[in-house]
């Protein structure tokens, strides 16, 4: 394919994926929250009801689906990888407008996978590996609450993150701002970190902010962005939505910054997607996420996330939760596999923008035409490889110690 009309695809993608909320449309309105929880604090479990502001997609979706039938030469890496993107996103849009009714769980099964999908390169199912590591978690019985002592203010966490990101970043890539109104405690775009003003953070919120969303999700969107052809790589599309979101939590455990109820939280959310598709309601998985030791209000967020797309009822079910064991399992299998092959351009790769572990192989082959680049930036944690690899190698020989035997 001639570079210009690359180009022409790539940039119609990105107009269309810059305007794609998912979440934004599948999400239910605060007042639910607000209503359900006022309810159980009084003592009543009573379903919230709303109905969701429908959408015409349709002329997003036709400029998506042209990229997708502009994209015909499956010789070339560029092509297979923007059109394998741009499929995914026609797909999310059918979901979208789709909202309340089964095809939200037909759909995201198909992006995200299901409970039931063997993990690859383990027997174990998702749901398996979930309810093990729950059985894990209980068996450790030092106290699992937060031990370090202190909090940080939103000016401390403000100057804690931009300390930090000033080590990475060069031009002032992220803003940090303090908010009085930001609707939630914190959040991060590839440009700006926004902080609500008068709130308190422990100390691993504010590490997990770090890593896991500005040297994550933040820093492989600005490599993608800066990328001389293919600028598409700034934008997560449905199917990397594992890779990236197993690469943020591996980057939590490698740095010391995930805690374990944090991973107990995951591994509950799958089963409480094997719930819902049992038929289990809004309120049978907010008493679950309480049992388990969630305060209210976040057990009603682990609880709506089920039925995004849905309804407090049940029957439908969004499952994208289903993603987040398997995207930190395929993440860590790859750094394992790579660095054993001492394949560093494979991992350097990974965070050349948005994409998936499997993305790689087509990634090195752009590099060597030139329509991608080696990334801008990395985390502070990939410059000490040699302590990755020690780490990594300690794992892999506690795992199969009885292999030696």
């Amino acid at each position: 394919m001639k570079l210009e009309k690359l180009k022409e695809l790539n940039e119609k993608y990105r107009s269309v994926a810059k305007e794609i909320s998912v979440l934004g449309t599948l999400n239910w309105p605060d007042m639910a929250k607000k209503e359900f929880l006022a309810e159980v604090e009084k003592g009543n479990y009573r379903l919230p009801e709303f109905d969701y502001t429908k959408k015409d997609l349709s002329e997003k979706k036709q400029r998506m689906q042209e990229v997708v039938d502009g994209c015909v030469d499956d010789n070339e890496p560029e092509v297979e990888f923007l059109r394998s993107n741009a499929e995914s996103y026609v797909l999310a849009l059918e979901m979208m407008e789709g909202v309340g009714t089964e095809r939200v769980t037909e759909i995201s099964k198909e992006l995200y996978g299901s409970p039931y999908e063997t993990l690859s390169g383990y027997k174990a199912t998702s749901l398996a590996a979930a309810k093990y590591f729950l059985e894990v978690v209980a068996s450790f019985k030092s106290e699992q609450e937060e031990s370090e002592s202190g909090e940080m203010t939103s000016q401390e966490l403000a100057s804690y993150i931009e300390l930090n990101t000033n080590k990475v970043f060069r031009n002032n890539e992220i803003n940090i701002v303090i908010d009085p109104n930001s609707s939630s405690r914190a959040s991060v775009s590839s440009s700006r970190v926004k902080i609500r003003d008068n709130t308190l953070f422990k100390k691993y919120e504010a590490r997990q902010l770090l890593h896991h969303e500005v040297f994550t999700h933040a820093l492989c969107s600005i490599n993608g962005a800066a990328q001389p052809v293919m600028t598409c790589m700034e934008f997560t599309s449905p199917r990397t939505t594992a890779t990236q979101e197993g690469l943020a939590q591996f980057s939590e455990l490698i740095t010391g910054s995930i805690h374990l109820l944090r991973l107990k939280r995951i591994a509950l959310r799958i089963v409480a997607i094997d719930m819902a598709i049992g038929g289990a309601d809004l309120i049978d998985l907010f008493k679950f996420f309480r049992k388990h030791g969630d305060e209210s209000e976040e057990s009603y967020l682990s609880a709506m996330r089920i039925f995004r797309g849905g309804n407090p009822k049940g029957g439908i079910i969004f499952m994208k939760d289903a993603v987040y064991i398997k995207g930190m399992l395929e993440v860590y299998s790859f750094f394992l596999k790579s660095m054993r092959e001492n394949n560093m351009n494979g991992l350097y790769a990974l965070f050349s923008g948005k994409l998936t572990t499997g993305d790689v192989p087509l990634v090195n082959r752009m590099m060597e035409v030139g329509s991608v680049q080696m990334p801008k930036f990395l985390p502070m944690w990939f410059e000490n490889i040699h302590h990755l690899t020690a780490i990594l190698a300690f794992m892999q020989f506690a795992t199969n110690l009885d292999d030696a035997a």
